[in-house]
Order: structure tokens, then sequence, then C-alpha cells
């Protein structure tokens, strides 16, 4: 893509951050015995239709980076492609160590939905206000995530970005949170 529009200098040095920082996060988590790494559930656009749950990724996408940052991604053990419908039930049933939903503003798609707002518009009150209320719904505060305060919110749209870099290596995919002991980045 550098190539194509002419910027290639730009795009070798965040392919070359992007390299390094990956490369740190393994480091760590090659360390890290599989018996201890978090399960991690991820509820795909959390609260988009809100009395609707669950879809969630399986062992591609976010469920992969998961994977790749040192939990488990509970979809991964359910579903080898993209993701898909899961009852709310069954995550009961297991109680994950981690929950993360995903969110964006949907507001105009769908103005009911009560997804965690991300994006330019975004403040950090707005967001801890929407996380606070998808981990109240009936039959979630009883999950061990919610009571641990480890239910998080992620960008649907996680995807690289010059401007937030951070996001981008590594904690997009939940390396600070499956391991706040052992922070990568």
């Amino acid at each position: 893509m550098g190539r194509i529009l002419d910027r290639r200098d730009e795009a070798d040095e965040f392919t070359d951050f992007y390299t390094a920082q990956m490369a740190s996060i393994y480091q760590v988590v090659d360390q890290i015995p599989i018996e201890d790494r978090p399960v991690v559930f991820i509820e795909r656009a959390a609260g988009y239709s809100p009395n609707e749950c669950c879809n969630t990724f399986g062992a591609t996408n976010l469920g992969r980076l998961v994977d790749l940052a040192g939990g488990l991604n509970w979809g991964s053990q359910r579903f080898p492609g993209f993701g898909g419908d899961v009852s709310l039930e069954a995550v009961f049933a297991e109680d994950p160590d981690v929950i993360i939903g995903t969110g964006a503003n949907w507001a105009e798609a769908n103005p009911a939905t009560q997804a965690v707002l991300f994006g330019y518009d975004a403040t950090p009150e707005a967001v801890q206000e929407r996380l606070a209320a998808l981990a109240a719904r009936p039959g979630w505060p009883e999950l061990s995530a919610v009571k641990k305060g480890d239910y998080l919110g992620l960008p649907s749209a996680c995807c690289p970005d010059r401007r937030d870099r951070r996001r981008t290596a590594g904690r997009g995919g939940g390396a600070d949170a499956n391991h706040p002991e052992q922070p990568a980045c």
C-alpha cells in the first residue's frame, strides 16, 4: 500500500514499529504456560441490539489477537473460522476470566443501540457508562469477569491506525488486559 500511495517510507516505518511491538509481546507471552492464560470471551458488537446476545469471534480476527496476546479466546474452541452466534447460557456456564465487548458509534444505523461508543466523539465517561450498563444486564453481574472489573471495551474497527499506535500494536489484542502484571508495550 505504501508503494501504491507513494508513501513507502511511512509504510516501512509503521511496519517496522508494528513488527517490533508484536515481537516484544510474543517474547512475554511465550513464557506463560497455557494453564495460566485467562479465558477471554469477546462479545462482538456488544449492545448493538440491546436485548440480544451473543456473537463472538472464532479463531480468526480479534480471536486470533487474543490468543497471540496471551489469552485463550473462548470462541477459538468453538469456531475455527470467523465466529458465530452463542447462547448466553453457554457463556454463563463457562464463566470466562475476561470479557471484551466490541463497540462503535452505531447510533445512526441503530438509534436504540447501547453499544460502547468509540471513536472521535467518545469520551472516557461515556465509554465507562456504556460498559457499566452492558455489565449490568440480567445475569452478567454474577460473572467472575464482571465482579473483578474485567469487562472491557474495544473498538470494533480495530485496524492499524498511525494516530493510535499503542492500540494497534498489542493492546488491541488484549495483551495488557490478559496479563496486567507483565505489560508488553
